[in-house]
């Protein structure tokens, strides 16, 4: 008996189940106003902008009919309270999952007049704490957090704030106007020095991780002056470099504000950072956000030994100003030889002359670059080079300038680093060259060279492009071009007449290429062939092959099912979502029953679970071009052209399923372990080659699963097989892949997959095999 399983589902199952996940994610309407009644009242807070504190108020209120709830924001300054922005709102909230959202008022296309201001709220609603919780979202701002407190004092006045008069000033919520003309009370020496002293915090810019150093030092009429001091590597204490900053103070209240002078280039986001925050004196800790880019957080603490020298530290605000030693691009500028190595050709000789200019945000970045490539490859390569600086490195894009060279050597991009750090003048650069040979930069600075760049430049360029040079070249790319067809002819005369080094066994079905040519994949012919690596049961359309093999059986087989079997019954569901994403429930869209083999059973639950789950991933990658219908198509139409194709007891049927149930287990194929089926001779084509592979991934998986070879065996052999025969698909002919599959160690693992070799085709055939190395 062949063991196998039967179902009642349609025969193209899983890709059903794919498309269905399209509409997983089913909206549902919102909520009625009775559910929004326990969010209802006055909401008092507060949110930071680079400008100051806002302060606001948020009247909710439910309302009838599809939108549920309806709100009032107003929002004014800290320091100017009459200067007041109100904002009618609409939207809804979701009772189960306490969650809300609110837009302003405003007809799509309208625009925003008078104190209106679109403006976006969402969070979540604490009924026990009478909390709200989200962000703010303004036009044309990044999203602001936010926390606002049912029935505070801010709430308490927002009738007064909202009944404004109209010829107040008026501003939107994240501007902060200057703060209005009034007598402050006088503060005591004491108060107006408390801040200063030097601090050691980290801050998060754009993400990253940074430890800082803020040294700060008040004067007159609230005046603060800083230097603020940044490291290499970024969270380390090494390298530091420093610049200026000046900005205000306020004593009441401790709050101060920095910025580095106006006219200073930036060098990259990461070397300018502003901040605006507060000074806690019981703490001794500065803390606030950085006004630079996301507003990211900051954090320091005072350090008593180093606050002691203070005032000679920082003598005056113009003192702090005059201070930067930032990391500067033109550290790099410079002439530089040494090596380019690659995975291809070896060590070439390279020279590299670069100029960085100190411009604002990135330093620009222009130069060539010359490479000697081997005799038997070209000639002498030259490029011209343009790009940018960024924390220390430079990554410029490669322009041919004179004769080009060949297409597996030729460079598109570089990229390469001061080992010395972004703060010191470059001496030695390390880094990658983007081209088919895979390759690196190793390049020490000549200081003689360097001392005349100009000139090093224009003789790099000049003997790239002179008439002499360029006819030298060619003459030698035509020289090569000839060896290259003659040895192609020599080696295409030993490909055709080459023995295999193993032959076919008789006890296995095979068919010919020309029976296989019919189906639409290969990895039907690779399971019946047998030739299939590791791990190949993780394999999407694996999965779709194995699921739907089970299925065709019971529909065109059910007589020939084995004593052991058993019922399994799957369910297909989607899951159910509100408007804004809250998980409601699952909803039964299909259920139906198999019988299978008992060996079979686990594999196909599992495969068709993980179908599920893959399906909106399978969608995406669709989306995103990075697979296509026709992966989902080809295993389903395999299978059925399989079945019409071969007999439920024959030969053929018998060694696809066990080899199908092998691959799922992760065990060695028929023909890998050296089994036997019965009847294969009568079933196999006639006039076959008679070597025991026909295609180059059986080769390669059958060479790396033979124990003798199991210390070459990594954990990627097979995906690198796989990937090396889908690149070999349309750039190696029948005879070469016959040739090379039939004795994968000599012919090809110990020749064309090694960094030099003689074989003729090693130009054409290795590029594929450091692609998929990666």
């Amino acid at each position: 008996m062949i063991p196998n399983c039967t179902t009642t589902a349609i025969p193209r199952l899983w890709i059903a189940v794919v498309f269905a996940l399209l509409v997983s994610a089913t909206s549902v309407p919102a909520q009625n106003s009775a559910a929004a009644t326990d969010i209802t009242g006055v909401y008092g807070g507060s949110y930071e902008v680079p400008n100051g504190t806002i302060q606001f108020t948020l009247l909710l209120t439910p309302q009838e009919g599809r939108a549920g709830l309806t709100g009032t924001f107003t929002s004014h300054p800290a320091s100017s309270p009459d200067a007041v922005t109100t904002n009618d709102l609409i939207g809804s909230y979701t009772a189960p999952a306490h969650r809300f959202q609110l837009r302003s008022n405003i007809t799509r296309g309208e625009a925003p007049t008078g104190n209106r201001t679109r403006l976006i709220i969402g969070g979540t609603f604490d009924p026990n704490a009478g909390q709200l919780a989200g962000t703010i979202l303004i036009a044309g701002n990044r999203p602001i957090n936010f926390q606002a407190i049912r029935g505070g004092t801010e709430s308490a006045k927002a009738g007064a704030l909202t009944e404004t008069p109209s010829a107040a000033p008026v501003e939107t919520p994240g501007t902060v106007p200057p703060a209005p003309q009034s007598a402050v009370p006088p503060q005591s020496a004491t108060a107006n020095t408390a801040i200063d002293g030097v601090y050691n915090g980290t801050c998060t810019p754009w993400g990253q991780s940074r430890t800082f150093q803020l040294a700060l030092r008040t004067f007159d009429n609230g005046t603060l002056a800083g230097i603020m001091t940044l490291y290499d590597p970024f969270t380390s204490h090494e390298k530091p470099h420093s610049y200026g900053l000046n900005g205000t103070f306020e004593a009441a209240t401790g709050k101060f504000r920095l910025q580095p002078p106006s006219g200073l280039s930036p060098f990259g986001r990461y070397f300018l950072l502003g901040l605006t925050g507060a000074f806690d004196p019981n703490t001794g800790k500065v803390t606030g956000t950085l006004v630079n880019g996301p507003h990211d957080p900051f954090e320091a603490t005072r350090d008593a030994a180093e606050s002691a020298n203070i005032a000679s530290l920082i003598t005056s605000p113009a003192s702090a100003l005059a201070t930067d030693d930032r990391p500067k691009p033109s550290y790099m500028t410079g002439v530089y030889t040494g090596f380019v190595g690659c995975a291809m050709g070896g060590k070439m000789k390279a020279k590299l002359s670069l100029k960085v200019e100190d411009s604002p945000n990135y330093g620009v970045v222009t130069g060539i670059l010359t490479v000697d490539l081997p005799a038997d490859v070209g000639s002498p390569a030259t490029y011209k080079l343009t790009g940018n600086w960024h924390l220390g490195s430079i990554r410029v894009d490669a322009m041919n300038l004179g004769a080009q060279a060949p297409f597996t050597y030729a460079i598109q991009t570089l990229v390469a680093r001061n080992t010395e750090g972004m703060g010191a003048i470059a001496t030695h650069l390390l880094g990658d060259v983007a081209s088919r040979a895979n390759c690196d930069i190793d390049l020490l600075r000549d200081e003689a060279q360097s001392a005349r760049l100009d000139d090093v430049m224009a003789a790099q360029s000049e003997e790239a492009t002179n008439p002499e040079t360029l006819a030298n070249a060619a003459a030698h790319a035509k020289e090569l071009q000839e060896k290259a067809v003659t040895a192609q002819k020599e080696q295409a005369a030993t490909i055709k007449a080459a023995a295999p080094k193993e032959f076919a066994s008789k006890d296995v079905v095979r068919k010919s290429r020309e029976y296989w040519d019919g189906f639409h994949g290969d990895l039907i012919r690779e399971i019946f062939d047998g030739g299939f690596g590791d791990g190949i049961g993780d394999d999407t359309q694996f999965e779709i092959l194995f699921t739907h093999y089970v299925e065709a059986f019971d529909r065109d087989c059910k007589a020939h099912l084995p004593a052991k079997h058993e019922s399994v019954t799957m369910t297909q569901s989607k899951e159910m979502r509100d408007i804004y994403g809250n998980y409601l429930g699952r909803e039964t869209v299909k259920t139906w029953t198999v019988e299978c083999d008992s060996r079979f059973a686990p594999y196909y639950k599992a495969y068709a679970l993980e179908l599920v789950r893959r399906a909106t991933a399978i969608v995406g990658a669709m989306a995103m071009h990075r697979a296509s219908m026709s992966d989902l198509t080809d295993p389903v139409e395999d299978i059925e052209r399989f079945f019409k194709t071969q007999k439920c007891d024959s030969a053929a049927m018998h060694q696809f399923t066990e080899n199908l149930l092998r691959a799922a287990e992760d065990r060695l194929s028929l023909q890998q372990a050296g089994e036997k089926v019965a009847g294969a001779e009568k079933e196999t084509d006639p006039n076959l080659p008679p070597g025991k592979y026909t295609r180059f991934v059986d080769g390669c998986n059958g060479w790396y699963r033979d124990p003798k070879n199991a210390h070459y065996k990594t954990g990627q052999s097979s995906a690198w097989c796989q990937c090396m025969a889908e690149k070999y698909r349309f750039s190696m002919n029948r005879d070469e892949e016959y040739y090379y599959a039939n004795d994968f160690g000599n012919r090809f693992r110990n020749t064309i997959a090694q960094p030099h070799s003689t074989d003729p085709s090693w130009n054409r055939l290795h590029p594929a095999v450091e692609d998929c190395r990666q």
